[in-house]
């Protein structure tokens, strides 16, 4: 048994509430498999079993666009953060930054 599937198993994923930290992005991922997609990688770290373990139909094309969507964010929080550049964090924070558009699934 894999740590993704140990975890999975646990029940926690159920459970698992979007850190303080990284609110900001339920302003990116509002569909119930967008929110599901962003708990599942913020408590496992992958995509490979999302699938399998939610029971959620998505196709691989999707998964890689929604991670790709998070790590761009991310990267531009830090990036804010780090410049200190205020205006820029609010953007972002407040939901307004563009991103390529995430398909509604």
């Amino acid at each position: 048994m894999s740590k993704e599937d140990a975890i999975f198993i646990s029940g926690d994923f159920d459970r698992f509430e979007v850190p303080k930290t990284k609110k900001y992005l339920l302003k990116y991922f509002k569909t119930k498999v967008q929110k599901a997609f962003l708990r599942y990688i913020l408590m496992l770290g992958n995509y490979n079993n999302f699938v399998d373990h939610t029971g959620m139909y998505c196709q691989i094309r999707y998964l890689k666009i929604m991670d790709n969507a998070i790590n761009k964010l991310e990267l531009a929080h830090a990036k804010a953060k780090s410049d200190m550049d205020l205006d820029f964090l609010s953007k972002i924070e407040s939901g307004k930054y563009s991103i390529t558009s995430l398909p509604k699934v």
